[in-house]
């Protein structure tokens, strides 16, 4: 009964999408970028509703992007590093479910760090996270071929060039072991204005009802910031070693994914499974179907192989 019951939530989430899956399909991309109006988030009712989505709403991404690294590498046997790590939930998700012997978080925003090792504390991985204030285009005093896991949630859109974005995939490549994954998801941005809003708004709904409703604003602000997945294409290094994977998912594509993988790997998924076990699944019980149906669509969606 509970395992129909999920699907049911499924299904019902699939229709409430299917028009907006359809429209985005069969128009042609008109909606230009409009870049955000602040790219750095400080105040403190933005963070803290920052972290409240990031625990309910977006952990949908999160969870998707632990199952598709864990899919690519399995466990992280070496450090990670997650740059614009905001709160931090994302880093304390990775370094609870790929389990790295080291996480080291990065973040322009003292405010969303003070949140972020709060958020640390209260798990106890205060002595497997550390937490350092820096912008991600100036980060040449990180060493060479350190870390096993390098990655960039959620952030790409917040940069004002996509030469920036190409600038911080050098930066992780560069920092990243030649056995390790270089791991970059964001937002896409959606082919008309119409459609976008009309997407806000069916999203924004959820946002208003968790009382994040500042969170639904910046939300806004970063669909129309997001790159397409053309643009995202083209901030890849020309001059990198690795073979890289753009992923999207089935229907509605507003996650993308950029795997550099592992030098001498040639093919996204070596592993089967997620990185918890049916104890621990940390997927909100609010949130199950949409994460369903997130997945579902992301691990069978498109991938694009570019190598050079």
């Amino acid at each position: 009964m509970k395992t129909m019951l999920r699907y049911v939530h499924f299904l019902s989430n699939f229709i409430r999408w299917l028009p907006l899956i359809v429209e985005q399909k069969r128009k042609q991309q008109t909606l230009g970028r409009t870049p955000e109006p602040a790219a750095v988030m400080q105040e403190d009712e933005s963070v803290l509703q920052y972290d409240k989505a990031a625990s309910t709403s977006l952990f949908i991404s999160y969870a998707c992007a632990l199952e598709i690294i864990y899919k690519c590498v399995g466990r992280v046997h070496g450090e990670a590093i997650d740059l614009a790590c905001g709160t931090g939930n994302f880093s304390l998700a990775a370094l609870t479910y790929l389990k790295p012997k080291k996480m080291t978080g990065i973040d322009l925003s003292q405010t969303m760090l003070d949140q972020a090792k709060e958020n640390g504390r209260r798990l106890g991985a205060e002595q497997h996270i550390e937490l350092l204030q820096a912008n991600v285009l100036e980060l040449d005093e990180l060493p060479d071929n350190k870390w096993m896991l390098a990655t960039f949630t959620g952030t790409a859109h917040h940069l004002d060039r996509l030469q920036q974005v190409e600038d911080v995939l050098r930066t992780m490549e560069r920092i990243t072991m030649d056995d390790g994954l270089v791991f970059l998801m964001d937002l896409v941005r959606l082919k008309e204005e119409g459609l976008t809003n009309r997407f806000v708004e069916t999203i924004g709904r959820d946002f208003h009802k968790q009382g994040i409703g500042v969170f639904f604003d910046d939300f806004r602000h970063s669909m129309f910031a997001a790159w397409t997945e053309e643009e995202l294409r083209l901030a890849i290094p020309k001059e990198s070693r690795r073979t890289w994977i753009h992923l999207r998912p089935k229907g509605l594509p507003v996650l993308q994914i950029l795997l550099g993988l592992p030098i001498g790997q040639d093919q996204a998924f070596r592993n089967t499974g997620v990185p918890w076990s049916k104890a621990d699944n940390p997927i909100p019980k609010e949130v199950f179907g949409e994460w369903l149906l997130a997945r579902t669509s992301l691990v069978r969606g498109d991938q694009t192989v570019i190598a050079f």
